[in-house]
């Protein structure tokens, strides 16, 4: 069952997002998160947009469009989500550094 009273646990929603840009299914993984976004909670410390920001960045750096994951990366930073939540702060700053270290930046990456 994929949501349960209407709502969608956003574990399960990152782990679909992942299997599927795994699967090489970009295009799918866009609309499910299109889809389902009204269905993530909304939570003191998740924000459903910051989170989907997040997911957009994920999508965009195993889709090798490092420059769209990055502006994703820079709005998630500025988010009340980014500087509430250690983990999603970590998950972040992990793609951060991927994106970097893709582009070549390596000083980017130890600043």
């Amino acid at each position: 069952m994929l949501l349960d009273n209407g709502v969608i646990g956003i574990s399960r929603f990152k782990n679909i997002v992942l299997a599927s840009i795994i699967l090489r299914k970009k295009k799918w993984a866009i609309e499910f998160m299109d889809k389902y976004a009204v269905s993530l909670p909304e939570t003191k410390k998740i924000s459903r947009e910051s989170f989907l920001t997040l997911n957009r960045a994920i999508v965009e750096l195993f889709s090798k469009n490092l420059e769209k994951c990055l502006k994703h990366i820079q709005e998630f930073q500025n988010s009340d989500m980014y500087h509430k939540d250690v983990y999603y702060k970590i998950s972040c700053d992990k793609l951060f550094v991927k994106v970097y270290f893709g582009l070549n930046d390596m000083e980017a990456c130890i600043t």
